[in-house]
Order: C-alpha cells, then structure tokens, then sequence
C-alpha cells in the first residue's frame, strides 16, 4: 500500500526541501522504496533549475518528474479548469510513485 506524505510549509524559506531530503534519506535507510513530487513549481527561466526537484535528482537516485509552473496552474484555475489541473497533479503523484512505497509531496 502507498503512503504519501505531504510536507507543507508554515512560511517562507524554512528548509522544506532539507526537510523532504531527510525523510527521503531516513525512509531509504529503513528499505523502504521512496519516491519524491513536487506538483507545482514556481518555475525559473529554465524550468530545469526548477530547485526541489534538481536537489532531489542530484542528492538521490530518485528522478521525480518536472513539476506544473504555478502560473500555468493559476491560470488553469482562473479559466475554471481545476479539474483538468487536477488531473494532471495526479498524473505526476502516479508517475512519481510507481514501485514505491512512500511519496513525499512538496
């Protein structure tokens, strides 16, 4: 059975990404089989400096996908496409976690 995690901060810059490689680590320690997504991104110019998820792929053996830009997500919303929008969250949830055990979500 999948278990997911999902690690919200309570302001601005407060280690969360730290946070979500620890658990990561811890979790991988103990055998579990862990993957990592982070959804929605607000995304740099070059989407691949997208910051979370490069650590991750950097620090880990994981490779998560590319998350959503946060402003094509408010877009979706303000063009009332939530549906749609969650559908794709979802869609990378799956991808991220095929053959784990545990998902953190950023």
């Amino acid at each position: 059975m999948l278990h997911t995690f999902f690690i919200a901060p309570t302001s601005i810059q407060t280690g969360l990404t730290s946070i979500s490689l620890g658990l990561i680590r811890a979790l991988d320690e103990r055998g579990l089989r862990v993957a990592f997504c982070k959804p929605v991104a607000v995304m740099p110019t070059n989407p691949a400096e997208e910051r979370s998820t490069q650590m991750v792929r950097m620090g880990t053996r994981l490779t998560p996908p590319q998350p959503l830009d946060l402003k094509y997500a408010q877009q979706m919303i303000s063009d009332r496409q939530l549906d749609r929008l969650m559908e794709e969250v979802i869609r990378l949830h799956r991808l991220a976690a095929k053959d784990a055990d545990v998902i953190i979500i950023e």
